[in-house]
């Protein structure tokens, strides 16, 4: 289901406009040029490795999560890792039905 979204006659010029200036930035699903302007640094107050064990989720879940995070790791969003730190993930279902999947970070709170 596509949500639409009825611009007014006088502002679609203008819109386009904007739309053409910003195209690179735009982009559908987890496809991108690149996410290589940051480094994530999380600093600890203690030297304490926090490794929480993963959520349970269904065998269908954990197809969608296969595909998500297959679909990441091709488009390079996120890379493997060794790290002795883990977070559980959670998929969240979006209006459209489609899952968006999360990282809960809580305990680093």
């Amino acid at each position: 289901m596509t949500n639409l979204i009825v611009v007014p006659f006088e502002f679609r010029n203008k819109l386009k406009e904007v739309l053409n200036d910003f195209s690179g930035m735009i982009t559908s699903g987890n496809k991108v040029n690149a996410v290589n302007n940051a480094t994530l640094k999380i600093r600890l107050e203690q030297d304490v490795v926090i490794n929480r064990p993963p959520y349970r989720l269904s065998a269908s879940e954990k197809e969608i999560v296969r595909v998500i995070i297959d679909d990441l790791l091709k488009n390079q969003i996120i890379q493997p890792s060794e790290s002795p730190f883990a977070s559980p993930i959670l998929l969240v279902k979006k209006k459209s039905g489609a899952y968006r999947m999360c990282v809960d970070y809580s305990v680093l709170d």
